[in-house]
Formats: C-alpha cells, structure tokens, sequence
C-alpha cells in the first residue's frame, strides 16, 4: 500500500488500517515548506491499533526529557543514555521502556509518555495535505506498552487540530514563543500562584510546543489559555527560529562533507564537483576511521556509499544519534537498488535522504544543497 496524499485523507487510510486490523508501520514523508527540508513519520499499528509514532525528533532524547519535566524527571535521561548505544529500534521508546525497567518511572507514566507522544505526533500528521505514504508489513515496537483504538483517537486529536486553527491570527506556530509585556495587568487578573508560573514558562524563549510537553496539556488547550492576555496585547508573540533563518544566511561558510565508500574513483570525481562548489569532501574506506574523523572534526552532512556493510552503516547512525552536538547531522545513504524494507530501517535510524546512487550523482549539488 502506497500513495499520494494529495489523492487520499490520512485519516481514512488509518480507519482503513484499523478495520482490517493490521499489524506494521504506516510511513509518511513530506516536506516543510518554511524549513525547506523533508519529514518523516512513522505510525506503529498492531492489529489495527495504534502502539507508537515517531518522527526526526524520536531519535535523541530532547522531546523525552521535556515530557519528563512534568514529573521532575527530566535529568534521569542521562542515567539510560550509555545503555542507548546498542539499541536497534526508537531510541524515544526504548528510554521509555529503560526507564520504566530501572523504577524510574511508574506503569501509569510510562503510558502517558507514550500517549502524549502519539497525540503530538498524530497532531502533526494530521494537518498533512502533501507528501507520500507507504505501509510495511511486519515492522512492530516490542514490547508492546499501551494499544490506542484509531475511533476514539482520530476524533480527539481532530478537535485539538480545530480548535488550534482558531486561535490563527494571533497564534500560527507551535515553534512561537509567547512573552508577557504587561505585568501590573496580567498580575491583578490572575492568582498568584498562577502569576508565578506564567513568568516563570512565559519568558520569550519557551515555545508553545514546549509549554505543551512541560504540562502535558495538548497545544490548543495551552494557545486557548493564552489567546485572550494576546488579544489584549498583554501577551506577545515571537518567532525566534525566523530570527535563526536570516541569521543563518548572514555569513557565507565552507561546509564539510563526510563520505564513508570503498570506491575511490567516484570519490575523486565527486570531489572535484563538490569543490568547484566550495564544499570540501573527506573520505576513507574504514569504518573506524571515518567514526573517530566525525568524532573529531566539523562534520556538516555525512554519505554513505552504497558499497559499505548494511550494518556498519547502522551502527554509525546509532552512535552519531546518541551523541548531542553530532545527532542533527544530515545522514545520505546511496543504494544500487531501492528496498522498501531497508529504507524505513534506514529511517528507523535517521537516515535524512535514501537514494539510487546514480540519481544522487546526477542531482548532487542539488541534493546537497538541500541540508546545506
């Protein structure tokens, strides 16, 4: 099962899903007009219900220690993150399943962690009007934690998605960060208590999004809160990642690339091209090696070529994930041949592009202009 979603509603292929009570993994890749890059997201289904969804950000631990804030928690993410490295699936889940495993936390808040990511993710996908989805068979997260029937799901999740869009003008983005700007006002409408807690999480750089995962309550619950102290101008609202935009275009740089591949000839000839472009490419043929120079050196965006071993390559994305000032670095896997399997392990593991080795060449400055 494959397709266009300009052509279907993602809502009626998972109803379609849960009717015939399948088991497997619904993948959804699209693309951020504003970021200008692609997304990806993974809807986990066992026997027509939902047990998990992923996305980019379910491969470090930043979402999963933000929800954990809500309990105090959220400095336990560096007690599992060791135990992490050889893990083969989610890193999100599996913390989830390390921390239930040590007594960090309880049964009840091991499935609300699981809920409040699945609400957030679905939310997303939820507002998709492009891109392409494929379903695979036989892909499942074990163990299975907590089931979530599609009908009781879909509708929630609907009405956080409606009543988010009716807070637009004022508010647009879960990225925005709301500030307050009138204090006297906003203190003698409100408790105390609440006063304190809107200071302390209203502040300018805490972002709606944020502010849902610190109190886990749904994005349009916390905009509905805020929307009227915005109307009134006592609250104001900040884009700070189109600060972040221009900023990043103010100076030119001289990117690194990194390439992982046995075939030297094509090493040469792509660094010649990529030169001309003033992009400096590395390459070495030993897994080892490449590892410590990523380690060690500037990496902007990492090639595996397709000649390198499946699982070699799997285990570089497993250790660069774990590692936070290297995990957001774009991964481009080459194959000979499209898999679907191996491309959603590819994804599994944060694979940024996977593509036919010969239409990469064909299209590589392109291709990588779009992560740099």
């Amino acid at each position: 099962m494959y397709g266009d979603l300009q052509e279907i509603d993602v809502n009626s292929l998972f109803y379609f899903i849960s009717t015939q009570q399948k088991t497997g993994v619904f993948f959804v890749e699209t693309e951020s007009n504003f970021l200008m890059k692609k997304l990806f997201y993974f809807i986990f289904f066992e026997r027509g219900e939902i047990i998990f969804a992923a996305d980019q950000q379910s491969f470090d631990l930043q979402r999963l220690q933000e929800y954990l804030t809500y309990y105090q928690l959220n400095q336990e993410i560096q007690s599992i993150e060791e135990s992490l490295i050889d893990v083969n699936t989610i890193a999100e889940y599996e913390a989830i399943l390390l921390l239930s495993e040590k007594k960090i936390i309880s049964i009840n808040q091991q499935k609300n962690l699981i809920k409040n990511i699945i609400e957030e993710v679905l939310f997303n996908v939820f507002f998709l009007r492009k891109g392409y989805f494929s379903w695979q068979e036989n892909i499942n997260l074990e163990p299975l934690i907590i089931r979530f029937n599609v009908d009781f799901l879909i509708p929630k999740i609907a009405n956080y998605a409606q009543n988010w869009q009716q807070l637009n003008p004022y508010i647009r983005s879960p990225q925005e960060c709301p500030f307050i700007t009138n204090n006297p006002q906003l203190k003698l409408l409100v408790s105390d208590h609440l006063y304190q807690t809107l200071c302390a999480k209203i502040d300018g750089k805490t972002s709606f999004l944020q502010l849902s995962r610190y109190l886990h309550q749904d994005l349009a619950t916390i905009g509905q809160f805020i929307y009227p102290y915005v109307e009134m101008g006592w609250i104001k609202i900040i884009t700070p990642f189109l600060l972040s935009s221009i900023s990043q275009y103010s100076s030119p740089k001289t990117f690194n690339i990194f390439c992982l591949t046995q075939d030297k000839n094509w090493a040469f000839k792509t660094e010649k091209i990529l030169h001309l472009k003033k992009y400096n490419l590395f390459t070495t043929d030993s897994f080892r090696q490449g590892l410590n120079n990523i380690l060690t050196s500037s990496v902007d965006l990492i090639i595996l070529d397709s000649d390198i071993d499946h699982n070699e390559k799997y285990q570089l994305c497993k250790i660069l994930k774990n590692i936070e000032n290297k995990k957001n670095i774009p991964i481009i896997f080459l194959v000979n041949k499209y898999n679907h399997l191996n491309y959603l392990t590819a994804k599994i593991y944060g694979v940024n592009e996977y593509i036919n080795k010969k239409k990469f060449n064909q299209n590589l400055i392109k291709i990588i202009e779009q992560y740099l």
